[in-house]
């Protein structure tokens, strides 16, 4: 996903520029951008393995030897894993005997098991290979409290909150808008999946239908559109080069985030940093970024969702103030200095024993 793709980049470029020596080993993914690498110092050394997103024993098997092999060969004095697949597969690796032990961390970026999009099996199944993917060992990073609280029911004693941050010297500020132009853009960014919701995105825009004035953009795509497309006032742009993506995120009036779960999305920090009033679910990670009333609106159902973008969308006063304030407190608390300072302090002087 997008989200975890920023992350990571900035971790290991951030790594890269101490004068570490940096290896990403990775798996592609239909949504992955052909031209990742562009996001990478040049000095990262980039290792593909064959992981598979879905629960596949045989495939997962091979996967758990690739990385085993690999950790091997470089010997590692640090691992940082992302994602559930690798978070398992990679504690595993370790925890099957090595030569030197490196410390292991482990960032969920979503837990697994916060899928409502899949059956209760399926999330129990889910929450169990989390649950032995903790007693391998190793200290578990969670991009926000509330992600937290999810690690705290795997029993796992070792967890740690650094919150996601950004680059904020890359993402443009929102230009105020001139009293005679009424046209709003009300938006979201990010891959168009399940987790985002884009059921809900589309039901929420379909309720502005008469009122010309909003505009609903989706900066993104997908290996399906979720009939995103058959929405009148739905503008889905497809996937754009990261520059071209941030430009239409700053041209936004409100931003909505739909999601189902996250742990902390880097979508909305980035439109908080722009200067834009953000409209979100009430689900891990989104709860944790906005403040409600001060910095947007944390909803928990539709209909309050279509009135803060009512409210929002009438009253351009408290439009700026918001993207303000949203701005302020964004600059403060998601800078890339303060997470540098924290994954420093942790890979270098805490004791995972």
């Amino acid at each position: 996903a997008a989200g975890v793709l920023t992350s990571v980049s900035q971790l290991c470029n951030l790594q890269a520029m101490d004068g570490n020596e940096v290896y990403l080993a990775h798996s592609m993914r239909p949504e992955t951008p052909v031209n990742f690498r562009d996001r990478l110092d040049h000095r990262i050394k980039i290792i593909k393995v064959s992981l598979v997103r879905q629960i596949d024993p045989y495939k997962d098997f091979l996967g758990f030897l690739e990385v085993r092999k690999i950790i091997k060969e470089i010997e590692p004095d640090i691992i940082h894993l992302h994602s559930s697949k690798a978070g398992l597969l990679g504690r595993a690796a370790v925890f099957c005997g090595l030569p030197k032990k490196p410390k292991v961390f482990y960032s969920p970026r979503g837990f697994a098991f916060l899928q409502s999009d899949v059956g209760s099996v399926k999330r129990w199944l889910y929450f169990m290979l989390e649950r032995i993917g903790s007693l391998l060992g190793g200290a578990i990073i969670t991009c926000s409290k509330s992600e937290a609280g999810e690690a705290k029911k795997l029993k796992a004693n070792n967890i740690h909150v650094i919150e996601n941050a950004v680059n904020i010297h890359l993402i443009p500020v929102k230009k105020i808008k001139s009293v005679k132009d009424t046209q709003l853009n009300v938006g979201t960014s990010g891959r168009v999946c399940a987790q985002k919701n884009p059921a809900l995105f589309k039901a929420i825009a379909e309720r502005f239908l008469s009122k010309d004035k909003l505009q609903f953009i989706w900066i993104g795509g997908g290996g399906e559109d979720f009939n995103l497309g058959s929405a009148k006032n739905i503008n889905l742009t497809g996937w754009l080069p990261r520059n071209r993506a941030l430009t239409l995120l700053a041209e936004l009036d409100i931003y909505v985030q739909t999601s189902l779960w996250e742990g902390m999305p880097i979508s909305v920090i980035e439109a908080m940093v722009s200067g834009i009033p953000v409209v979100v679910t009430d689900v891990v990670g989104n709860r944790d970024a906005v403040a409600h009333g001060e910095t947007g609106f944390i909803t928990s159902s539709v209909e309050e969702m279509i009135y803060y973008i009512d409210l929002l969308a009438q009253d351009p006063e408290l439009r700026l103030s918001m993207g303000q304030r949203a701005r302020q407190v964004a600059l403060k608390r998601f800078d890339l200095g303060r997470l540098k300072a924290e994954i420093d302090h942790l890979y270098l002087c805490h004791s995972l024993e």
